[in-house]
């Protein structure tokens, strides 16, 4: 169950990064990290392994404020 919301996800945060000047963080599990964000970099997704530190949150952040077209 938690794949298919994952993949569903993931289909989502690709779609409205084509469609929108939206900018887009998608947390991802570890373990699809490396594949997830091949295919989510194409589209203008952004992508963070988790788990993820505050840190990295708060720069991840930063760079989607920075990257927004306004």
């Amino acid at each position: 169950f938690s794949s298919l919301l994952d993949v569903l996800g993931v289909r989502f945060a690709m779609d409205a990064g084509r469609e929108h000047s939206s900018a887009i963080l998608l947390l991802v599990k570890g373990e699809l990290y490396d594949e997830t964000n091949t295919r989510a970099m194409e589209c203008g997704v952004f992508t963070l392994r988790k788990p993820t530190t505050a840190v990295l949150m708060t720069q991840s952040l930063d760079w989607l404020r920075v990257s927004t077209p306004i």
